[in-house]
C-alpha cells in the first residue's frame, strides 16, 4: 500500500515537473512570437512601416500632381480653391508657395510663380503685355509705390511718379528670361496680368529697342531758317514736361502733324492746327515713324518719364558700371515729347546722364513707352 501511494506521488511530481516545463517552453514560444511580431524587425513594426511608406507615397504623388495640374491651370483657378480640394489644409504662405496637408503628412509646393503685393516693387523687371512669350519692354515706374522729389543728376531731371492705392490691376511673376536687347548676361522675373484682372495700368514700361535704327527730328519746320525763329507759340500749354503725360504729348503731336504732307489743308489752319508747318518724313509725328505706334498705346517719353527711367533703373555713363547705358542698347541722346520754347523740345542725354535742350530740327534717337 505504501509502494503504491509512493508511486502515485512519484507520477504526480512528474506530471507537476512537465506542466512547469510544457509552461516554461509556452511561456519561450510565446516570447519569441511576441518580438517576432513587435520588434524592431517584427512582423506587426515590417507591416506598419510597410503601411505608412505606402500613405506617405501615396501623398507624395497627390503633392507632384497636384503641383503640375497647379502650374499648367494656374490662370484659371484660384489656387487655395484647387488645393483644398485635393488636401485637408492649404495654406498660402504669400511667397508663391502653398503648404498643405493631409493627416500627420505636409509638403510645400511650389509652382514658380510669385505673386506681388501691392506694396513691392516691380522696377526693373520684363514685362510680357499679352502673355504670349515675346518681352515687351522693362517696368521703369510702379504706379502703387510712387516716387515724389526724384531727379536724374541735376535739377533739370527731377520728376515725380504719382502713387495709386486703388483700382490697379493684379499681376504675377511668369519665369525669368534673359533678353539680349537688354542684358544679354542677367535673367530677370517677367511679369504678366493676372488673368480675369481689371482696373487701371500699374506700370510704365519702356519699349528695349528704338522704333528704327534712324535718328529723327523733332518737327524741322517748326523752325523757320529764314526768319531763323521757332513756330511753336503755344508750347507752354500744348505739351507737358510731367510724369503720366508722354501719352497725352503723342496723341496732341499726332493730331497736328496728321496728312501733313506738302500743303497744310485750309480746315487745320482755320482750327488752329498747321502754324508749326509741315510734317516731314524724318520727323518722329511722321506716319511711318512714331504715328503707327501711338494706335497700339506706345508714345514718346515726356522730360520726366525719361528721366524716372534713367534713374530709377540706375542708368550711368560710366562705362565701368554694369548700368552702362550702351550694356543696354541705349544711343547717347533721345528725343522726348516735351516742348521747351518755340523752337526747342527736351531730350535725354545719356552720354552726359542729364536732361538737355535740342533745337526741332536736330536729329535724335526714339524710343517709346507704353503703361502695363
Amino acid at each position: 500500500m505504501k509502494s503504491k501511494q509512493r508511486k502515485i506521488k512519484e507520477n504526480r511530481g512528474i506530471t507537476l515537473i512537465a506542466v512547469v516545463i510544457t509552461i516554461i517552453v509556452l511561456l519561450i514560444l510565446t516570447g519569441g512570437i511576441v518580438a517576432s511580431l513587435n520588434g524592431n524587425n517584427g512582423i506587426l513594426t515590417k507591416t506598419s512601416e510597410s503601411k505608412e511608406k505606402t500613405s506617405k507615397s501615396k501623398f507624395n504623388e497627390k503633392v507632384e500632381y497636384a503641383t503640375i495640374e497647379l502650374k499648367r491651370d494656374f490662370k484659371k483657378v484660384d489656387p487655395i480653391n484647387f488645393l483644398e480640394k485635393r488636401f485637408e489644409q492649404a495654406i498660402d504662405n504669400m511667397d508663391g508657395t502653398y503648404l498643405v496637408k493631409d493627416n500627420s503628412y505636409e509638403a510645400i509646393i511650389d509652382i514658380g510663380r510669385r505673386e506681388k503685393t501691392q506694396k513691392e516693387n516691380f522696377i526693373g523687371k520684363y514685362a510680357d503685355i499679352n502673355n504670349d512669350g515675346i518681352i515687351d519692354g522693362i517696368i521703369f515706374a510702379d504706379l502703387a509705390i510712387g516716387d515724389t522729389g526724384k531727379q536724374w543728376n541735376n535739377s533739370d531731371g527731377q520728376y515725380n511718379v504719382p502713387k495709386i492705392n486703388e483700382s490697379l490691376k493684379e499681376y504675377i511673376i511668369k519665369e525669368s528670361k534673359i533678353d539680349n536687347r537688354w542684358d544679354q548676361y542677367h535673367p530677370k522675373e517677367v511679369v504678366i496680368e493676372k488673368e480675369g484682372t481689371s482696373g487701371n495700368d500699374r506700370f510704365y514700361i519702356m519699349a528695349l529697342e528704338d522704333i528704327d535704327n534712324s535718328i529723327h527730328t523733332w518737327y524741322k519746320d517748326a523752325w523757320d531758317i529764314i526768319a531763323e525763329i521757332g513756330k511753336m507759340d503755344d508750347y507752354l500749354t500744348y505739351t507737358s514736361t510731367k510724369f503720366g503725360q508722354g501719352k497725352s504729348n503723342t496723341e496732341k503731336m499726332v493730331a497736328r502733324s496728321k496728312e501733313f504732307r506738302g500743303s497744310i489743308p485750309e480746315l487745320y489752319k482755320s482750327v488752329g492746327y498747321g502754324n508749326y508747318g509741315n510734317i516731314n518724313e524724318n520727323d518722329i509725328w511722321f506716319e511711318d515713324n512714331v504715328r503707327n505706334f501711338s494706335v497700339k498705346g506706345w508714345f514718346v517719353p515726356s522730360k520726366e518719364e525719361w528721366s524716372a527711367f534713367a534713374n530709377n533703373l540706375g542708368i550711368s555713363k560710366n562705362m565701368e558700371n554694369t548700368e552702362y547705358y550702351k550694356n543696354h542698347k541705349l544711343r547717347d541722346w533721345y528725343w522726348t515729347s516735351s516742348q521747351c520754347s518755340n523752337s526747342k523740345a527736351w531730350r535725354a542725354d545719356f552720354s552726359l546722364n542729364s536732361m538737355y535742350i535740342g533745337d526741332v530740327f536736330l536729329e535724335f534717337a526714339v524710343r517709346l513707352a507704353k503703361t502695363f
